[in-house]
This record gives C-alpha cells, sequence and structure tokens, in this order.
C-alpha cells in the first residue's frame, strides 16, 4: 500500500493499492479488506458447493448403474452448467455481497477481527459447507430415484425412465442452487434476483435444443410437462433442503460462540 506524496510516484507505481492520505487506510482495511476477504470466501466455498451438486450425484448414480458411465445429467446441461446456469449469478452476487453496513465496519473496528486469522476459511465453515453438499446431493438423488423408480409419473402412461429421471435431478439441483443463492448471501439486489430467474429458466432453452441434437430427449419438454408427479417431487427435495439448512442454523446457534459480527448487528438491530 503506498500514500501519494510530493516525493514522487515511484512508490504508487510499485505497489498494489495507493491511497491519496493517511486517513483512508482505515478504509481500506476496515470495509474493502474485510469485504474483499467475505467475497473471496464465499466465491471459493459456493463454488465448492455448487460443483459437488453436480458430481455427487453422479457418483451416487455409478453405483445402481455398474459404473457404466451412464451419467445422471444430459450433456447439454453438463457443458451449461457453470457458463450459463450458475456462474452469472454467483459472479454477481460476490461483487456487492456486504455482510453489515460499511459504516458499522468503522464504528465497530473489531470485527475485522472475524476474518483476520482464516479469511473465512475456518475448519467449521467449511466442514458445514462440504457437508450441507454431501446431505443436499443425497436428497437430489435418492429422493426422486427411490421414489419414482418404480411409478408411473400421471394418469396416463408416462413412466420413469433414464431422460426424465436426468429432468428431475437437472432442475432439482437448479432449485437447490438457486434457494441457497438467496441462503447464503446477506446482499439481495433486484439485478441478482432477475439474473438468479433468469439463469434458472435459461435451462429450458437448453433442454428445447438439446431435445434436437439427442434421440433420448425427443420433446423433452413436453413429456416432462406431463409427468404431473415429477413436479412434485421437485418441491419435496427443495423443502428437505431447506429443513437441513434451518437445522444446521439451529445447530449452530447452540454450539457457535457469538462473533464480533453477530454481536454487533444484534446490538444495531
Amino acid at each position: 500500500v503506498a500514500v501519494e506524496g510530493r516525493e514522487g510516484s515511484a512508490a504508487v507505481l510499485s505497489s498494489d493499492f495507493s491511497i491519496p492520505t493517511f486517513s483512508k487506510l482505515s478504509n481500506l482495511l476496515l470495509i474493502h479488506g474485510r469485504y474483499n476477504c467475505i467475497r473471496t470466501s464465499l466465491l471459493i466455498l459456493v463454488t465448492f458447493y455448487k460443483n459437488l451438486l453436480l458430481g455427487m450425484p453422479q457418483m451416487f448414480y455409478g453405483f445402481f448403474n455398474g459404473f457404466s458411465a451412464t451419467s445422471i445429467f444430459d450433456s447439454g446441461f453438463f457443458a451449461l452448467y457453470n457458463v450459463v446456469l450458475t456462474i452469472p449469478q454467483h459472479f454477481a452476487a460476490c461483487v456487492v455481497e456486504e455482510d453489515i453496513d460499511s459504516r458499522l465496519c468503522l464504528k465497530y473496528p473489531f470485527v475485522y477481527r472475524d476474518f483476520q486469522k482464516n479469511g473465512g476459511f475456518s475448519f467449521l465453515n467449511v466442514f458445514w459447507f462440504y457437508f450441507i453438499s454431501f446431505l443436499h446431493s443425497s436428497l437430489l438423488f435418492f429422493v426422486p430415484y427411490f421414489a419414482l423408480n418404480l411409478c408411473v409419473l400421471n394418469d396416463g402412461i408416462v413412466t420413469f425412465n433414464h431422460s426424465l429421471f436426468t429432468q428431475i435431478v437437472g432442475w432439482s439441483l437448479m432449485s437447490v442452487f438457486t434457494y441457497e443463492m438467496f441462503h447464503v448471501f446477506h446482499t439481495i439486489t433486484v439485478f441478482q434476483a432477475v439474473l438468479n430467474f433468469v439463469c434458472f429458466l435459461s435451462n429450458f432453452a437448453i433442454q428445447y435444443f438439446y431435445s434436437f441434437v439427442e434421440s433420448e430427449y425427443d420433446s423433452i419438454l413436453s413429456r416432462s410437462a406431463q409427468a404431473s408427479l415429477m413436479w412434485f417431487t421437485i418441491p419435496l427435495i427443495v423443502g428437505s433442503c431447506i429443513i437441513v439448512d434451518l437445522v444446521k442454523e439451529v445447530i449452530l446457534s447452540l454450539k457457535k460462540k457469538k462473533s464480533f459480527t453477530d454481536l454487533v448487528i444484534m446490538k444495531e438491530n
């Protein structure tokens, strides 16, 4: 960090950050530095989360298909999962994330201590992200597999098959991830909310165009729409994931020592 002065610009040119006066150093460290720790940690932890949601159901499916390399997701979903379906809203949320107002960061500078040692990557924090990822992935796979495997999915003749299974798991994954984006991040803007739903609904376009590429997925959207039981299963999975998160929050509230940030929020509210 360099301070701009009359002695020249050599220090400024070779620094990562430059400030006009020493009085701005508190803003740089206590506000922007702290926000950067939060945003970077959430960027990495949610990336782990969303990729485990994609990978672990595939691993579970291997135990039931003899590890034949049959995918639980269609190739279109796989190819565009990160580029279109999950990264845009994730990056946008990380850019504007603020857990408390900047005014409070300066008023109570000790909140910086919450991230001084581990930057948001405490063992407990990482453990819970991995553990919740495992539970959510298990629900994504096992609920539709065992609940619908031997069922007729509507009053007609629509039966459970591989293509419909990929749709149930895929749409459930997108629903759970969209919910989690609203649950994990503190700052939710109108732009973020719209972007979340746009990314979610873009899966309709992916499935529509992919139905022309792979014969197994021919008319997959219309066949999925006729499988009424499938659309009852997705809210069941999302609701189960919400319950898991609520149980986690209750456990943490009982076991976890209050952070400086929690104490400030309680005092200000």
